[in-house]
């Protein structure tokens, strides 16, 4: 796939808001360029940076003494005259006292300190514009009965077609009096071919997983990020109503004919997805270290209405740990959810 669509908004609004505060390069440059740049400037304005201060200490210790020099040989003045030139001339050099006082020793620290001021603007410029759009988000927890009705129609789902290893999944997930030693227990595998979504709408739900794991890397640090969704499907099995929260895309698409695991809703020990939609909010868990899952820490999501979840996988232990806020939620599910809704209408 081609740069993420959404990576390329993060850069034009970092773009348009770091050129206001004219440090557009400071986003632009690696890591070891701005520290390369950083030594390069100390050495090439080092000189005439500490020459300026010089100059500041030698006017500082001058002006007084001028003052009062002329103040004291100006015998024809009169005494309020002599007075208010030595008030002027001890105001001028509390001004560059202070200017001396609050400069850095080098001019790398006083040019760390302009561009710290300069990302704080940015970043209070940035939160306001964020702040305008999370008034846009609606809570709701109410379930949508008709958007999971819709998104059902495109599982196939029938005992037919379900590999007899699945069924037996399914018939023990469905029986109340079953127990599960790990919710491992209670996934099954959905075929691609069974989610009848055109091309095309299989690809922008791609595209999805593959732009929200692009910007995981903004909204968490780090690299080596992945994302699943999940959405709620309920399909009438055996005389009974099966319900399955079934991987719709996944970022990275591995080579295989699913998009990985889907969860039955079973009693007694929920998987993190449906933990998570149950909960209607979101859950951040860790992996076992013994596993030999891909990824070491999963937040899951749950989607408005509660049609499904956002589940994101990080190869680092505390990726998500206290990086969580109202926000973040609100910004996940909401865009989430429309580029759904997008997809979903363009499908007959």
């Amino acid at each position: 796939m081609g740069i993420s669509k959404n990576t390329e908004l993060v850069r034009e609004i970092l773009k348009n808001n770091s050129q206001v505060e004219n440090i557009l390069n400071e986003f632009d440059k690696p890591e070891t360029q701005r520290f390369r740049d950083m030594v390069y400037n100390y050495i090439k304005k080092n000189n005439t940076y500490l020459s300026f201060r010089n100059n500041l200490l030698i006017i500082q210790v001058g002006i007084p003494i001028i003052g009062s020099i002329i103040t004291a040989f100006s015998a024809s003045m009169d005494l309020w005259v002599k007075i208010l030139i030595l008030v002027i001339f001890l105001l001028v050099s509390l001004l560059v006292f202070w200017i001396a006082r609050v400069l850095p020793d080098d001019f790398d620290k006083f040019n760390q300190e302009v561009t710290r001021l300069k990302l704080v603007n940015l970043s209070e410029r940035l939160a306001a514009k964020i702040a305008l759009f999370d008034k846009i988000f609606e809570e709701d927890i109410t379930e949508d009965k008709e958007l999971i009705k819709r998104i059902s129609s495109f599982v196939e789902l029938e005992s037919s077609i379900v590999s007899e290893d699945d069924k037996k999944i399914i018939r023990r997930c469905m029986d109340p009096e079953s127990r599960f030693e790990t919710s491992r227990e209670t996934n099954i595998t959905i075929p691609v071919e069974h989610i009848k979504l055109t091309p095309a709408g299989k690809e922008k739900l791609q595209q999805i997983t593959y732009e929200i794991s692009a910007l995981a890397e903004y909204m968490f640090g780090g690299k080596g990020y992945s994302a699943k969704l999940y959405l709620r499907v309920l399909k009438p099995f055996e005389d009974e109503t099966l319900e399955v929260l079934t991987s719709f895309s996944r970022f990275p698409l591995k080579e295989s004919k699913s998009y990985g695991t889907s969860w039955v809703k079973s009693r007694g020990n929920p998987s993190i997805v449906w933990e998570c939609l149950e909960r209607g909010s979101y859950k951040v868990a860790h992996t076992d270290t013994r596993s030999e899952l891909y990824y070491n820490s999963v937040l899951a999501i749950c989607l408005p209405g509660r049609i499904g979840v956002l589940a994101i996988h990080g190869n680092q232990k505390d990726c998500f740990d206290d990086k969580m806020d109202k926000t973040t939620y609100n910004l996940l599910t909401f865009s989430t959810k429309q580029l759904l809704l997008e997809t979903l209408r363009e499908e007959n």
